[in-house]
């Protein structure tokens, strides 16, 4: 859609972007609307505030509330100095500038809305310059503040039928599980009859950003079917502040949303800004849009597709006979020849990782090689080496404490070393990988020797010892030590690298005894991430995955300079469609590498050959549901493909292989492609209840086609019924795509194309078919385009086929 921008003078300025409306007072700035353009402008809210919530040290927070978010007294004493729409660039159509300036001190506040093409999504960048002549401490600066939510309704704000406050809890296997809330489960209640403020505060210190809460919130509103949505974009420490300014009663009061990183109170966060000197707060998304959270999710995938999402490099045609001789190093006229023949360079690999359910960070060539010719086998384009590459045999997983040196394992490979294990894997058509954890040194580590300022420090002090020091990216030796790492396992043939980050160093670090730690958390976390684009800059033909512990630092701002993000280090496979659901709220579908672990063995087993002979193990794999459960899962987003593959027998490895055909036939249109989720997201323990997840190709109104994944867990009901309201009416029909149909595995389907109403029918238990749904005039069966023509109606289909 084009960007269309409506500044009007007047009672109100407003600025309308791809049906966001933004309304400011045109004599101070202060914002009395952000919501979706109504034909309605009355709906704006009688409370007022600047864009931006600032504080300094020397006087209050606020009067009488030094403890509460969502209204600080300095924006009060700003005085506007701009208020304009201003030319961007890029993904961004314009941006909306304010300008103001605190008369007493010269501070300067900049708040820049810059407005996404294709999106009702802006993304605020906040910064503050000391245009006085005396330094200035600041102690808190909003990265985006709106006033102005909610238009007037029948239901009051805090009525629990109205609002739903849509957020997801974290935690290691436990990742992405939303809830929706009313305010007042939340902790937002109205009891004042004067006009005060009342909020409710998520937050997060350190570095493991995504531990506890995902950074994103969406406030849906029933009364007006309109939602709103913000994300953080900082792997460090954040906030998210919803609240009600004004008297919980009457016409008087409005709904805001605060969100940051920059923070005394929650964080110990302080800056003092020496006179011309400026800091800028960590970058924030936020928008509104007619409809609910799948909706808002939607706009926000529009918006980190053209604005955050790093180009995968053009990877194919770079394995193989693009390796050049000398130690398969890839020569560059090489990568420019695969570059320019390569197909679509933003298709998603398929990746096969030996980490999960599969060797369990105890890689050897005796292991790795049938894995190697397994993974060729079934069409994976990438394997990746995980832990234990640089680590001899025994004792067992104790190399940890040499993190930081990876220097090839000189026991584990043969008498090739790792450069044969990385030669087979070239040989046999793929692209190898290996893991790395940057961010860590070991205390046995040659480099653990370099000097203390090489390492981030506390209180005068190394963070961490034992497995992990923090190696600091502020200085240039560390940088130098880093690259020259990745120079070498580049030119040895690595075209992958799986960057993990296990440790969080908490609050903060120090350069000098009496910095502000949290300042420089913002300081050193940005260092890294300068560091990883020099990395891309410097390797264009490197995909780089961001693991983060499995997904406990998987916040959009780390994702705007990785590939690819691991969803979870969940190994019962039952349990990670609740989180690939849930992860597909925050990450987009080609960034969520979803692990898919057919044939696993268990951590304790992980050399146990004797495992797959198992008469139990081999009647629980009999009749190929596992195998099939954990392949749909892998539809989710990037096919992150483990597990004991090489152990499966032929008509096992010959579904696996057939799974792998279909993702890459699926996958260009998976990147363009929306979740949303028909049955609802679904809590890790709430298996009694079935999951599906949609991609809806083209948009969630009025989809072209739509992949779709369903999974009955431990429910006693075979039956599925799934609404899928968009598509009624439009001469859409269903069918089976995995398994394929007539190979002994197919669902019962029934959708009825005057309804939308789809009815699955699924054999057992913890079983799983992927299905797509698309227009009559496609032909079955094939991966053209798909006609847009409408037509046709429901009836009852065969089995694997709905018509």
């Amino acid at each position: 859609m084009a960007e269309r921008m409506m500044d009007t003078e007047g009672t109100l300025r407003r600025f309308v972007h791809e049906g966001l409306l933004l309304a400011f007072a045109p004599e101070d700035g202060r914002m009395r609307a952000f919501r979706p353009d109504e034909p309605a402008p009355e709906a704006e809210t009688a409370v007022g505030t600047p864009p931006v919530q600032a504080a300094r040290a020397g006087i209050p927070y606020s009067g009488g509330h030094a403890a509460a978010f969502g209204y600080c007294a300095l924006p009060d004493a700003l005085r506007l100095v701009r208020l304009d729409a201003i030319p961007d660039e890029g993904p961004y159509a314009s941006a909306i500038l304010y300008e103001a300036r605190d008369p007493e001190t010269g501070l300067v506040v900049e708040v820049r809305f810059r407005l996404v093409r294709g999106a009702p999504v802006a993304r605020v960048e906040t910064r503050a310059r000391n245009g006085g002549e005396h330094p200035v401490t600041l102690t808190h600066l909003s990265s985006a503040f709106l006033q102005g939510l909610l238009p007037q309704a029948s239901l009051p704000w805090y009525d629990p039928d109205r609002l739903r406050v849509h957020t997801a809890r974290s935690g290691w296997h436990t990742e992405a599980q939303w809830q929706a809330r009313s305010p007042g489960e939340m902790g937002l209640v109205a009891g004042s009859a004067y006009n005060v403020t009342t909020l409710v505060l998520l937050s997060s210190v350190g570095t493991f950003s995504t531990f506890r809460h995902l950074p994103m919130m969406v406030v849906e509103d029933r009364a007006s079917g309109a939602s709103w949505f913000c994300q953080v974009e900082h792997p460090g420490s954040w906030y998210m502040a919803l609240g009600w300014k004004g008297p919980a009663e009457g016409t008087f009061g409005s709904m805001f949303l605060e969100c940051g990183a920059a923070d005394e109170r929650l964080a110990g966060w302080n800056r003092t800004l020496a006179p011309g000197e400026t800091f800028e707060a960590p970058a924030c998304a936020v928008g509104a849009v007619r409809g609910g959270f799948a909706e808002a999710v939607e706009a926000l995938v529009r918006y980190k597709r053209v604005a955050l999402k790093p180009s995968l490099p053009a990877w194919r045609g770079l394995s193989g006979a693009a390796a050049g001789a000398a130690g398969g190093k890839i020569a560059g006229a090489a990568v420019d020849a695969a570059v320019d023949a390569a197909v679509d360079a933003e298709d998603l690999p398929v990746i096969f990782n030996d980490y999960m359910d599969c060797l369990w960070g105890q890689p050897t060539e005796e292991r790795l090689l049938p894995l190697i010719d397994a993974a060729a086998r079934v069409g994976c384009e990438y394997f990746v080496i995980d832990a234990g590459w640089f680590g001899d045999r025994e004792p067992p997983f104790a190399y940890a404490t040499r993190f930081g040196d990876w220097e090839p394992s000189r026991d584990r490979f043969g008498e090739a070393g790792l450069q044969g294990i990385l030669d087979r894997i070239r040989d046999r058509g793929m692209i190898p990988g290996l893991w790395l954890e940057m961010e860590a040194c070991g205390q046995d580590a040659a480099f653990a020797r370099m000097p203390d300022e090489c390492f981030l420090r506390r209180s005068g002090v190394r963070i961490g010892g034992g497995l992990r020091y923090f190696p600091d990216f502020r200085h240039p030796a560390v940088r130098a030590h880093l690259h020259g790492v990745i120079d070498r396992l580049a030119a040895m043939g690595v075209g992958y690298i799986k960057n993990d980050y296990n440790d969080d160093f908490g609050s903060g670090c120090q350069e000098h005894p009496g910095d502000n730690p949290a300042d420089g958390l913002l300081s050193a976390v940005r260092a890294f991430l300068s560091f990883v684009d020099e990395v891309r800059a410097r390797h264009p033909s490197l995909i780089l995955e961001n693991c983060g512990s499995g997904a406990m630092r998987a916040d959009p701002g780390i994702l705007a300079h990785f590939h690819l993000q691991s969803a979870s280090d969940q190994v019962q496979f039952e349990r990670f469609p609740s989180i690939a659901c849930g992860s597909l709220a925050h990450v987009l579908p080609e960034q969520l590498g979803v692990w898919s672990y057919p044939w696993p063995i268990e951590i304790d087993r992980y050399d146990d050959r004797n495992r797959f002979d198992d008469p139990a193990y081999q009647a629980r794999m009999a009749d190929g549901e596992e195998t099939v459960f954990n392949l749909v899962t892998g539809f989710a987003g990037t096919l992150y493909l483990s597990g004991r593959i090489d152990a499966a027998p032929p008509d096992e490895q010959a579904r696996i292989a057939e799974a792998v055909a279909i993702v890459k036939e699926e996958r260009g249109r998976i990147r363009r492609s929306f979740p949303f989720w028909p049955l609802g997201l679904r809590g890790i323990r709430e298996d009694r209840a079935p999951l599906a997840l949609g991609l809806a190709e083209g948009g969630l109104a009025d989809p072209d086609r739509v992949l779709l994944c369903v999974w009955r867990r431990d429910g006693d009901d075979a039956r599925i019924d799934l609404p899928l309201p968009a598509l009624a009416g439009k001469g859409f029909r269903a069918r089976q795509r995995f398994p394929t149909p007539g190979t002994g595995l197919d669902a019962d389907l029934d959708f009825d194309d005057r309804t939308g109403a789809l009815r699955v029918v699924l054999p057992r238990t913890n079983s799983a078919r992927l299905l797509v749904l698309e227009r009559r005039e496609s032909p079955v069966g094939t991966d053209r385009p798909i006609d847009p023509r409408l037509g046709g109606t429901g009836s009852r289909g065969r089995k694997g086929e709905g018509a």
